[in-house]
């Protein structure tokens, strides 16, 4: 499976270099395992500046287990971000993200995720992470984790950070237990 996607975002028109957009109505990972992280970073200055937009992201029967990864410092099993809103919608649905030892890593990390307009967790499994299950970090979209198993985790199940104007949370028939603090 390709660990490294590579977009080529610059063309010669008349002898001129032009930066070429790609945008992704949908871009969807199905019935895989991972053993190493998933990361995923778009930033740019603004949306019109990012060579990609992704309207729908997708983690479909998808499992990251990281259980033999190294021990690295915020290793998280799937990291995010986008401060430019280059990605409209996330969705993870009948997935799982486990055994993520490394310190300060949580399950699914989306940092400055500005712009994203939905997230959307459900019918999954986050456990057995050293920090946090789903951590959030400044974010005004809506965030949906419905009939989702969070649990085992060295600190939080559910840590959410400077939450902008707007913001919706909506958290349905969840099980949550054995949080570290």
């Amino acid at each position: 499976f390709l660990k490294t996607f590579k977009f080529e975002t610059m063309q010669t028109v008349n002898d001129q270099s032009i930066m070429v957009k790609t945008t992704i109505k949908t871009l969807k990972f199905k019935d895989l395992t991972f053993n190493e992280n998933i990361k995923l970073i778009l930033n740019y200055s603004t949306l019109e500046n990012s060579p990609i937009y992704i309207e729908n992201l997708v983690f479909e029967n998808v499992t990251i287990n990281n259980f033999s990864m190294s021990n690295i410092t915020g290793r998280h099993g799937v990291a995010i971000e986008t401060n430019c809103g280059a990605i409209k919608n996330l969705l993870f649905t009948n997935s799982q993200v486990i055994n993520i030892n490394s310190q300060n890593a949580s399950g699914i990390h989306f940092n400055d995720c500005q712009g994203i307009e939905k997230i959307t967790i459900q019918n999954s499994k986050i456990s057995g992470v050293n920090y946090n299950a789903v951590q959030v970090n400044k974010f005004s979209g809506e965030l949906i984790i419905d009939s989702s198993n969070l649990s085992f985790t060295g600190s939080r199940i559910l840590r959410i950070d400077d939450v902008r104007e707007g913001a919706k949370i909506t958290l349905t028939n969840n099980a949550f237990e054995a949080s570290g603090s």
